[in-house]
């Protein structure tokens, strides 16, 4: 097993964030009293360059997400759902199905698409299971694995139209027809705020030729029957800097999961094909048409860390990539691209044990903060100058 972990909680210390350091996906805090700095380098935009410089979207930035259910009672041509940051450039995309808001580095930070309307008090989705049964009423939050997302019929699509910055809903003339006659609307749409560009997918076994890379989920998964098994690859470029980097750890938040037996491990793997695709890769290809040279992922054998599967983890998985607290250490430098690949250890033993972990992708849109991330941890060869009082 691998050393033990203390994880630098860079949410509860904004007062040691370097501002000046800022960039989209990144965050700098200096550990007091040393010349080190800890690099965040998230899967989603962190900061949105606006008049001010760079701002932290989720606590300096007014917030911007579509009110979900807005009610529309007045029959007007079109329905003022919110203003969009004074900052931003809008863009009206395919068939004003999609808004698109820019910040001021030309960067994505918004995306509004799929606006519906509904009856007041009815979800726009059927949430159904894989059998196509229904389960509940919800969003596109609201799916778990397996589950698929469908547009109830009685959901009317609108249009958007942006007009001086502000975001506008336009009604069909037969939708309209219903404000009319006194009904009120619901307004929905599914925001989301823009992930970088590293990749991230889950694999399986069961449903071979399936792509996942859209999902908001990463599993790692064995019955231990060998029905079943499911991997995650995951991609991230390490950024241009200077300085030594002496650490770089892993974090996927565990949302969900199940266990029977064990003990269980999860394993990280260098992957060794590095040409894998997020929309064209399976359990048998790693791009489209491309077949890996072993089914489930072409990988070193070699354990870069390990840590416990805990199955329900609901916290911060965290896998030694560099440094000391990994077992076999990567030796990484800046501009780097990480290919990684995670697994159950054991893929082989007694029928009827299991080990389930689920992890947050990059499309993971409810909280940004929960994304996946890399931790970097540098030297400048400057002290900082000052001590911390815990």
């Amino acid at each position: 097993m691998s050393k033990e972990k203390v994880r630098f909680d860079w949410r509860q210390h904004p007062e040691m964030e370097i501002v000046d350091k800022r960039s989209h996906e990144e965050k700098h805090f200096q550990i007091p009293g040393t010349d080190q700095i800890i690099m965040i380098k998230s899967s989603g935009v962190l900061h949105a360059k606006t008049d001010r410089g760079f701002e932290d979207i989720q606590t300096e930035i007014a917030n911007f997400n579509f009110p979900e259910g807005k009610e529309i009672s007045k029959n007007d041509v079109k329905h003022h759902m919110l203003d969009l940051p004074s900052w931003g450039r809008a863009e009206l995309e395919e068939n004003n199905k999609v808004v698109r808001v820019y910040d001021l580095d030309n960067r994505p930070i918004y995306k509004y698409q799929s606006p519906l309307i509904t009856n007041k008090g009815e979800i726009p989705y059927d949430i159904k299971d894989e059998k196509g049964v229904k389960v509940r009423d919800g969003l596109e939050k609201d799916v778990k694995f397996g589950e698929s997302l469908v547009r109830k019929a009685t959901a009317e699509e609108a249009e958007f139209e942006v007009i001086d910055n502000k975001l506008y809903f336009k009604l069909s003339k037969i939708t309209s027809n219903k404000l009319r006659s006194g009904q009120i609307l619901q307004a929905w749409d599914a925001t989301d705020i823009t992930s970088v560009n590293n990749k991230d997918a889950f694999i399986r076994k069961f449903d071979p030729t399936v792509n996942r890379g859209t999902s908001t989920e990463l599993h790692v998964f064995n019955r231990n029957d060998n029905s079943d098994i499911r991997r995650s690859i995951i991609n991230f470029t390490l950024p241009s800097g200077s300085g030594s980097i002496s650490d770089v750890n892993l974090y996927l938040y565990g949302f969900a999961g199940s266990l029977f037996g064990g003990p269980w491990d999860v394993n990280v793997h260098n992957l060794t094909q590095t040409s894998w695709t997020e929309a064209g890769n399976s359990w048998n290809n790693y791009s489209s048409g491309n077949a890996w040279i072993a089914a489930g992922g072409d990988f070193s054998a070699t354990i870069i860390d390990t840590i416990a599967g805990i199955g329900t983890r609901a916290a911060w998985a965290n896998f030694g990539i560099m440094g000391s607290t990994a077992i076999n250490p990567l030796t990484l430098n800046w501009t780097d691209e990480l290919n990684l690949l995670l697994k159950v250890a054991s893929e082989t033993g007694a029928s009827g044990n299991w080990l389930e972990e689920n992890y947050y992708s990059k499309e993971y849109a409810v909280d940004v903060t929960l994304r996946p991330y890399l931790e970097i941890t540098y030297s400048t060869g400057v002290n900082s100058g000052f001590l911390m009082f815990m």
